[in-house]
């Protein structure tokens, strides 16, 4: 038995859609007994509204990059939520002020900054609003997603963030956003976990992403790259494919 895991965004669901082929892909995969999942920067919600018209079959969900984890039967296997007061820290935080949306993730729920609605990542979605000083009380936050404008202001925002934060978060870019996990918190740390609930460390791992988040996983698993990928990643794969669906035939 053989493990694959895929990005979302960018990797997997490009241009609004799954492929037919990657869909056909994913088949034949589980088909000759080998397992299938997601890694994602998202929440476990905000995947499945995107992913489920498609009706891809999952064994496992790793979202939130890293700090929410799923088993096939929706069962939660682990979350691992933000140290006390880094919540204050990025609400009080100029890298705050300036983004487009505010979203906390807290177990299965998502909330956003009743100030900050005005964003196309959540379109579509219902979202529950509420101001920020309710939003630091949250119990269980095990996210935190600021979304920009612009990739660039993303990026920008990173150092700043981070000198405020110190150890006592992870930050992880992609795109536009930036997400806020608990230290220990990635997409290669949550595989791992993964991995060890479900016995599963001695199967050959595949991994493969577009974006900075999936630099940790890939470099850990000596993953690959979608061709869509930026130099950075491309450079910390083993090789790049032009679709999920191609790594896991040639792996087939």
């Amino acid at each position: 038995m053989k493990i694959a895991a895929s990005d979302f965004d960018g990797t997997l669901f490009r241009e609004r859609t799954i492929s037919r082929e990657d869909r056909e892909a994913i088949r034949r995969w589980r088909a000759a007994g080998h397992v299938f999942g997601i890694v994602t920067g998202r929440g476990r919600e905000m995947l499945l509204r995107d992913a489920a018209p498609f009706a891809i079959p999952c064994d496992f969900l790793v979202c939130n990059n890293g700090a929410d984890i799923y088993g096939a039967d929706a069962r939660s296997l682990h979350r691992a939520p933000l140290p006390e007061g880094v919540a204050d820290i990025v609400l009080e935080h100029p890298c705050a002020a300036a983004c487009r949306l505010c979203v906390f993730f807290a177990g299965p729920s998502f909330y956003g900054h009743a100030e900050k609605t005005n964003a196309w990542i959540v379109k579509n979605v219902s979202l529950p609003l509420l101001p920020p000083q309710e939003l630091a009380r949250l119990p269980g936050v095990h996210q935190i997603s600021l979304a920009y404008a612009a990739p660039e202001q993303a990026e920008a925002a990173i150092p700043a963030l981070s000198r405020s934060l110190r150890d006592t978060a992870a930050l992880h870019h992609s795109g536009v956003c930036i997400d806020v996990t608990a230290p220990d918190a990635s997409k290669a740390a949550g595989m791992e976990y993964l991995l060890m609930a479900r016995r599963w460390e001695t199967a050959e791992v595949l991994v493969i992403g577009d974006a900075g988040n999936d630099i940790p996983m890939i470099r850990r698993f000596g993953g690959y790259a979608v061709h869509n990928a930026g130099q950075e990643i491309r450079a910390a794969a083993k090789g790049v494919y032009p679709s999920v669906g191609h790594m896991l035939l040639a792996h087939l």
